[in-house]
C-alpha cells in the first residue's frame, strides 16, 4: 500500500470515527429535547408502566392457572418468580421443567442458577431449589406464545 493511499485510508477512518463519536445531529438533538419535556416524559413513563403491569399480571395469572405458585407480584424489573412445588412429577423438579420448556422452545431459568453459595459454605439444598424465573420482558405476542407452550407442556 502506497504512503498516499495509507494516508487517505487513515483520514477516512478518522472522519468516520469522528462522526460516530461526535454525538447526534442537531435534528436528533432537537427531537430529543421534545421527548424530554416533563409532560412527554411522564406520558411515556406511564404508558411503559401500564404495558409492563399488564404483562406482569398476565404472566402471574397464567402461571397460577398452570399450577405454579407465585407468592408475590414483583414491583420492579420484568421477572416473576414461581414455585414448582405444587406441580406434578416430573415438572416439580426445576431442572426437568427447564429442559422440557427448552424442548418446547421456551426459555425459563431454574432458581438454583441464581444461588450464590461461594465455596459451598452453606450445606444442604439450595433455598431456590424449587423456584423458576419467568420473564415478562418480551413482546406480548411472544410472551403469550411461550405461556401457551408451557400450558400445553404441563397438561
Amino acid at each position: 500500500m502506497g504512503r498516499r493511499l495509507l494516508e487517505e485510508v487513515i483520514d477516512r477512518i478518522g472522519r468516520a470515527a469522528s462522526a460516530i463519536d461526535g454525538g447526534p445531529s442537531t435534528v436528533v438533538q432537537r427531537a430529543a429535547l421534545r421527548v424530554l419535556e416533563p409532560k412527554a416524559a411522564d406520558q411515556a413513563t406511564t404508558a411503559l408502566r401500564n404495558v409492563f403491569c399488564h404483562k406482569r399480571n398476565t404472566v402471574i395469572e397464567r402461571l397460577s392457572a398452570m399450577g405454579l405458585r407465585v407468592p408475590s407480584k414483583p414491583n420492579g424489573t420484568f421477572y416473576v418468580w414461581a414455585s414448582t412445588e405444587e406441580l406434578k412429577t416430573p415438572f416439580r423438579d426445576p431442572e426437568h421443567f427447564f429442559r422440557a420448556a427448552l424442548d418446547n422452545k421456551v426459555l425459563t431459568v431454574p432458581g438454583v442458577f441464581f444461588d450464590v453459595n461461594p465455596g459451598k459454605a452453606r450445606k444442604g439444598p439450595s433455598p431456590l431449589s424449587n423456584w423458576m424465573r419467568f420473564s415478562f420482558g418480551p413482546p406480548e405476542d411472544n410472551m403469550e406464545m411461550g405461556l401457551d407452550r408451557l400450558a400445553r407442556m404441563l397438561q
